[in-house]
């Protein structure tokens, strides 16, 4: 147990620290993703002093957190791994909000009472990764139908198609030998901002934003010739939208009617390296429903085949990638399972440039944990496996493509997921109650 107390200087105005709250970090007082699999999550401030001096508390005992008040003044080294005092109160003080289950916003409207955003920021608390994945539909309510008799399955020593074309009508289709790719990825997933501002054509030091639409791009016919012209500079590669899944089949019609030869859908459970809380939680459908609706409305635009589906958000093992292929994907982009293949800890914090595991940073010391080789192998070794387990399933389902599992391979005793994905129910009554 560490008695001294650390220093946040003025000096660092601006800085962003993350305060340990779970009182098991070797790197006290501030977090080093040791609160992984807890309900615990750091505690942000945000040095705003020119020329002050404010001391952290890192005995974890103070009444002023994240803010020393002396309580370890009460401690000496006989008192290690002994219950301290807690924290000490005046009676004329007034009582401290701590959100509980029944009040779970107190805290938070307290902050914006006292503060404002002059210290969340101008969207609010940023967050990390996707939203935690048992608040979503999940793909284990959906099950395999497996061949038998009417069906027959397929021996194991049978050959499987894994092939995916993206932008099979494009003049240079992209031909892939899997399904499977990694997603785009941005805040964290390079090493050195400097290289971005360099790719942009930025000068250094001045900030790279992306725009929440172009102000020079704004119809359907006015992304077609942006498109056009970059397939003629380009000699025809396939060009396409990546969607969030919102207004999904307007955004894809808009989509189709811009010339797009594939669209990677990213439904609500996708991952993200910084992005303001209000929006991870609020906005977006979930990615089953979603690539429900979406492959629905190709099929009715007559679109399917054509144009490449892409789903992402949320998928993680063999089997979410199997049971998506047969609700209708053409392929599955990746993001937090290549993380998480290559070392990530979901430690969730990418947004803090403090990822335990040297992936989601910029510190140099932090970015030597990761071994390229090593991480590299790993990666290939998951899509490797994955790949294997898919082909598994496809044999047990009288597949020899991967192309071929359609959604008379699921089926679900879920009557809500039966509404969400259009699965078949699996009870003896449908889902309006009818024998």
């Amino acid at each position: 147990m560490n008695l001294t107390v650390s220093i946040l200087s003025g000096e660092d105005q601006g800085q962003e620290y993350h305060f340990c709250t779970c009182g098991s970090s070797k790197s006290q007082p501030f977090c080093d993703g040791s609160h992984v699999g807890t309900s615990f999550t750091p505690r942000v401030i945000v040095s705003e002093t020119d020329n002050e001096e404010a001391y952290l508390c890192a005995c974890k005992h103070t009444g002023n957190t994240p803010y020393c008040d002396g309580t370890h003044k009460q401690f000496s080294k006989d008192d290690i791994g002994k219950e301290g005092p807690g924290p000490t109160q005046k009676p004329s003080d007034l009582p401290t909000a701590t959100s509980t289950l029944e009040e779970p916003t107190v805290e938070y409207i307290h902050q914006l009472a006292r503060e404002g955003l002059s210290k969340l920021g101008h969207h609010g608390q940023m967050t990390s990764m996707g939203v935690p994945r048992h608040e979503l539909p999940h793909w284990d309510e959906l099950q395999i139908m497996a061949a038998q008799m009417a069906t027959k399955p397929l021996m194991e020593d049978e050959s499987v198609s894994t092939e995916l074309i993206i932008g099979p009508e494009a003049k240079k289709p992209l031909k892939l030998k899997v399904p499977l790719f990694v997603s785009d990825m941005s805040f964290g997933a390079l090493s050195e901002e400097a290289k971005i501002s360099l790719a942009m054509g930025i000068p250094e030091g001045q900030p790279a934003i992306s725009p929440p639409t172009f102000k020079n791009l704004s119809s359907a016919s006015e992304f077609k010739d942006f498109a056009d012209h970059v397939r003629e500079i380009t000699g025809g590669i396939p060009i396409g939208f990546k969607l969030s899944a919102n207004h999904i089949e307007k955004d894809i019609q808009f989509a189709l009617d811009a010339s797009a030869d594939y669209i990677i859908l990213d439904g609500r459970g996708g991952g993200t390296g910084a992005a303001p809380e209000m929006f991870r939680n609020h906005i977006s459908v979930p990615t089953i429903p979603a690539l429900a609706r979406a492959r629905r409305y190709l099929d009715k635009q007559g679109a399917s085949g054509r144009v490449t589906l892409i789903i992402t958000g949320g998928l993680r093992v063999p089997i979410d990638f199997v049971k998506a292929l047969a609700l209708g994907a053409d392929g599955i982009a990746i993001s937090n399972s290549a993380m998480q293949a290559i070392g990530c800890v979901a430690a969730r914090m990418c947004n803090t440039n403090n990822c335990p595991a040297g992936i989601a940073t910029q510190k140099e010391e932090l970015r030597k944990k990761l071994n390229i080789e090593k991480s590299s192998k790993q990666l290939y070794n998951f899509f490797n496996a994955s790949v294997e387990l898919m082909q598994v399933m496809a044999r047990a389902c009288g597949h020899d493509d991967l192309r071929k599992l359609n959604k008379n391979d699921l089926a679900t005793w879920h009557r809500e997921m039966t509404h969400l994905s259009g699965v078949a129910y699996s009870g003896i009554m449908d889902i309006s109650g009818n024998v």
